[in-house]
């Protein structure tokens, strides 16, 4: 058989070899034909025996696959091919899907081949064989792989979440966020600080010193020892401003401290101009009235629909306050001790329905017999000996917490029955202002620090005011939204408006005011312990 070389590397050939097996190159020829490859096959000793059966048969119509088997070549050959087809399609397949890495090995260069020997070295007169068929190998080229991607012409994006209703708040954890309350009853007692005032009223301590100078007081420690242990404390609330009247000015209206409040209007004078401006403080500054267009809890409940009522003690006491409450006060004269603020206001006392939102506390067991009768919004003010001022309303009258622990031991159970206050409602319970005497009766000093503490020093305000704060008054809130036991709240410091503002925000009106101002945040969240951070539906007012 001659001696061939590859023409692509110089290689030696065998008379049989189809590819070169040092660079890959096909090598052209007969030898790719199956038909001479058989024919061509050597046949020992051993296969002739045992072809001889077959003799008869002609070896190019014929092939023994085993003693007593032989197929006809036409069906080996077609066999052969099916097979040599497939084999061909799942390595192409292979190689399409195994990335750039499946052309590695062909991709490698040759690799380098050690000197050939003298007599190894191919004969000069051997033309190389090239093949017409089969393609240069320097030639080839990685066909380009070119992943598949879906279609993005159709893509529909997600819908969007649903939109909260209004009264479905969120389960956000911010800080300041408030429940939406059915009912809202607000207590305002007279000259209580929180008992960290050491040697001052112990107006939410349920420490045992405390405890026992509240029963030595009342002979019977309400507030301390049995409401205030049901609801959340918050220590830090102090008081806008050294003067009942501005305080309780406050509390309902955003307004901040002026001399004449302050002083507690001793000659009232009437207003000279309407309506607000920056931070919704009213136009005159320096009169004890205040024009129709000055907003209070009260008229912003009216205009959202919602009821609001003031329970006054003194009202009990002296049944002509009810109407005076309605009417102006008097040019010139003192404003009426135990008369409720909101007759400052010209928007109240013009009300067609005023006398309808003023009565005396008696007339609350009546009110509570339903939550149709009940107001959304409840003032409750104790009369001037039954607020806890130390100082006797009258001489030889019982004055401190004993009074006020009576008064509350009377009311609040009645609230606390009612489905109003069940049906998520709150009760606040606070001071005016810190107290000005110790228990012995001793003043004390208007300088000290104590006696004019405030909450915030960034609060414009107390700038305005050219004073400081009323003292550290606290505040307990009861509910059924809050958990029994609940912690004292150290960390929250916040004035008269941030208690109007959680109130009016609980409610769902915009907080009149200075309760409206960015620095005033309202009562923390964290004091709602039983609350999920979700506004639960308001019941009916």
């Amino acid at each position: 058989m001659p001696v061939t070389y590859c023409g692509g590397c110089g290689a030696s050939l065998g008379g049989l070899q189809c590819w070169c097996v040092e660079c890959g190159a096909r090598v052209p020829g007969a030898a790719r034909d199956p038909k001479a490859l058989l024919a061509a096959a050597p046949v020992s000793e051993a296969s002739s025996a045992v072809l001889a059966p077959a003799a008869t048969m002609s070896a190019a119509s014929r092939l023994l696959l085993f003693p007593g088997l032989d197929v006809p070549l036409k069906v080996a050959f077609a066999t052969f091919a099916a097979v040599l087809g497939f084999a061909s399609w799942a390595g192409a397949a292979s190689i399409g899907i195994g990335g750039k890495h499946s052309y590695m090995i062909a991709q490698q260069p040759p690799a380098a081949q050690a000197p050939l020997l003298p007599d190894q070295q191919p004969p000069t007169d051997v033309t190389p064989i090239t093949d017409p068929v089969a393609p240069p190998t320097d030639a080839f080229v990685q066909p380009a792989i070119v992943p598949t991607m879906p279609p993005v012409d159709n893509y529909v994006p997600p819908p969007p979440p649903p939109p909260l209703k209004p009264d479905e708040g969120t389960d956000s954890a911010a800080e300041h966020i408030v429940p939406t309350l059915s009912h809202v009853w607000l207590v305002v007692l007279g000259n209580q600080g929180y008992s960290a005032d050491t040697g001052l009223s112990p107006l939410f301590d349920v420490s045992e010193a405390k405890l026992a100078k509240a029963k030595a007081d009342s002979g019977k420690p309400y507030l301390a020892g049995k409401v205030a242990p049901t609801g959340a404390v918050l220590q830090n609330l102090f008081a806008t401003a050294r003067g009942s009247l501005a305080d309780h000015v406050a509390l309902i209206s955003g307004q901040g401290a002026r001399a004449a409040t302050k002083a507690g209007c001793t000659t009232f004078s009437e207003f000279s101009k309407d309506g607000v401006g920056a931070n919704g403080q009213a136009l005159d500054s320096t009169s004890c009235g205040f024009g129709p267009k000055v907003p209070t809890i009260f008229s912003a409940l009216s205009a959202a629909g919602r009821t609001a009522k003031t329970y006054s003690g003194a009202i009990d006491s002296d049944p002509s306050l009810a109407a005076a409450a309605c009417t102006r006060p008097e040019v010139g004269k003192p404003f009426p001790v135990g008369l409720p603020a909101a007759a400052l206001f010209a928007g109240f006392t013009a009300t067609a329905k005023c006398t309808d939102t003023v009565s005396g506390a008696a007339a609350l067991s009546t009110d509570l017999a339903s939550v149709d009768s009940t107001p959304a919004f409840s003032l409750i003010l104790p009369g001037p000996c039954q607020d806890g001022n130390l100082t006797p309303c009258a001489p030889g009258k019982p004055a401190g917490l004993g009074p006020a622990d009576e008064f509350l031991h009377d009311v609040l159970p009645k609230i606390f029955a009612s489905d109003a206050y069940k049906n998520n409602g709150a009760v606040f319970i606070v001071s005016d202002q810190s107290a000005t005497t110790d228990y012995a009766g001793k003043p004390l000093d208007p300088d000290a620090a104590l006696y004019n503490s405030a909450c915030c020093g960034d609060r414009p305000w107390y700038a305005d005011q050219g004073t400081s704060g009323g003292g550290n008054i606290g505040a307990l809130v009861v509910s059924p939204l809050i958990k029994g036991g609940s912690p004292a709240n150290g960390s929250f410091s916040g004035d008269h408006f941030d208690l109007l503002n959680t109130i009016s925000r609980s409610l769902g009106v915009a907080p009149p005011g200075y309760a409206s101002n960015s620095k005033v945040t309202g009562f923390p969240k964290s004091i709602w312990s039983k609350w999920n951070g979700r506004k639960p539906a308001p019941g009916a007012s």
